[in-house]
């Protein structure tokens, strides 16, 4: 993953060997300052325009390995100080987890309340106003931690 802290970008207004216009467009990333990523775009930028007076097709940039085009937020490490993601801000002011490994869980805790405690039968209108009027029976406890590790091990 390539993720960089300060980022920079260039256009060209050139033509090619046959007199052709271009405009280019290079972006360039450095980690070190502003200043190191002007000069990576700069050199991108003299490289493509020279494949152009060379009759040389322009290569187009990689999809998938391209370094992030995002504001940097953090870099997340592993323990060993690998770097497994980082959080980046996209255009729509979004902040997203890049990172190649990842697990989402979704547990929906009405399904889990359901099966350890389902949903009674329907009443009648006479039982229904009996057991508003009457007092309440005692509770039942039942071993929720219990229940829960049957339900998450199914």
């Amino acid at each position: 993953m390539q993720v960089y802290s300060y980022w920079a970008r260039a256009t060209l207004d050139c033509a090619d060997a046959a007199g052709l216009p271009y405009h280019l467009t290079a972006y360039a990333g450095s980690d070190d300052s502003d200043a190191a990523a002007k000069q990576a775009v700069g050199q991108l930028l003299h490289t493509r325009h020279a494949c152009l007076l060379a009759n040389q097709a322009l290569a187009e940039y990689p999809t998938g390995s391209a370094p992030l085009r995002e504001e940097l937020i953090q870099r997340l490490h592993s323990k060993q100080g690998e770097l497994v993601g980082a959080l980046t801000r996209n255009h729509y002011g979004s902040i997203v987890l890049n990172t190649l490994a990842v697990m989402f869980l979704d547990i929906d805790a009405v399904d889990l309340r359901e099966r350890i405690y389902p949903t009674p039968p329907p009443l009648s209108v006479a039982e229904f106003f009996r057991r508003l009027f009457s007092p309440p029976p005692a509770p039942v406890y039942r071993d929720l931690d219990e229940a829960l590790q049957l339900r998450l091990t199914a």
